[in-house]
């Protein structure tokens, strides 16, 4: 983060861009992303608009992230901080090391250190390590020309413009590039919160229960690894609630610790309400004309149209 300076220069090279500067662009505007700074993106390889920068990304030949300079191009050979495990680092990664605390932090401000490093290392490996060694020229990707063309890499590749083109209109396009890469990054971000704050939620919310109901949709092989006692879970989808059988553990994910009875099995509607006991349950799937109220013919799943409906169902699946 850039502190005591609330209009800042961000540098990259002029050019064909690839995934590195964009990507290190974009991690530097999600770190800046609130109304207490502004970011000035320009691209160029004059010195003199290079010395005058905040952040330079990708050109200028200097790594010193405590002076906001980030190229990887340098004449020196390679310390341990430019790199991130074995992996060389592009300036994505030299961004992402830099700033990702200050990503994450925006984008979950309630993340603890923790989450926030294990949110920023798995991001690291899922995603900024492949565009770091298809850069530098290393790994499986950068050896296979078929592969590096479906990476994230490849995609941003292909954003140039191909054909004569104005500066403005490749900076232009470098810009949109970094917008994609922005909303890319989000994505991962968030889900990957989601995935490290969910497991505590479930343990000190939903322990020792069979019926787990949430408001939120989750995978049942999560639910199977973090709650043992747990055999069903009851959470909304797509305008109905869905009763969703949990395996016995997360390898097993084709079988259920408690299977919807046979009776039950394939039916919709009127009919399904037929097999069902007295309540909630019952009353919803005879009014439904079989596309919300479901029990599936392999009995690991059924829906109802509301929570109580579908809770109600969930007790008699446990009663067999």
């Amino acid at each position: 983060m850039i502190k005591n300076i609330k209009n800042i220069k961000l540098v990259t090279h002029s050019g064909p861009f690839h995934a590195d500067d964009v990507t290190a662009v974009a991690i530097a505007l999600l770190a800046h992303r609130n109304d207490a700074y502004s970011v000035d993106v320009a691209r160029s390889r004059n010195p003199e608009i290079i010395a005058a920068a905040d952040l330079v990304f990708d050109v200028g030949g200097v790594y010193d992230p405590d002076m906001g300079r980030f190229d990887h191009h340098q004449s020196r050979p390679e310390s341990p901080a430019d790199t991130w495990g074995e992996t060389p680092l592009s300036s994505a990664g030299m961004a992402w090391k830099k700033f990702a605390g200050h990503v994450i932090h925006n984008l979950w401000p309630s993340a603890s250190v923790g989450q926030i490093k294990q949110v920023r290392d798995t991001i690291y490996d899922s995603t900024i390590k492949w565009i770091d060694q298809m850069d530098v020229g290393v790994g499986p990707f950068a050896a296979d020309s078929g592969l590096a063309a479906a990476t994230l890499s490849g995609v941003i590749g292909d954003l140039n413009i191909s054909g004569p083109a104005t500066p403005y209109e490749v900076d232009a396009r470098f810009m949109e590039a970094v917008a994609i890469v922005k909303q890319v990054l989000i994505g991962k971000v968030l889900k990957v919160a989601w995935g490290v704050a969910l497991p505590d939620v479930l343990r000190s919310n939903h322990a020792g229960m069979e019926v787990v109901v949430l408001d939120h949709p989750v995978e049942t092989t999560m639910v199977a690894e973090l709650l043992p006692e747990a055999k069903l879970v009851v959470h909304p989808s797509d305008g109905q609630w869905m009763v969703l059988c949990v395996p016995p553990t997360r390898e097993e994910w084709t079988k259920q610790r408690a299977p919807f009875p046979e009776r039950m099995a394939g039916l919709r509607g009127f009919a399904l309400s037929e097999a069902l006991e007295d309540g909630p349950a019952k009353e919803d799937a005879s009014q439904d004309d079989g596309s919300r109220c479901f029990v599936h013919g392999y009995r690991f799943c059924g829906g109802m149209r509301s929570r109580d409906a579908a809770i109600d169902l969930a007790q008699q699946v446990l009663k067999g």
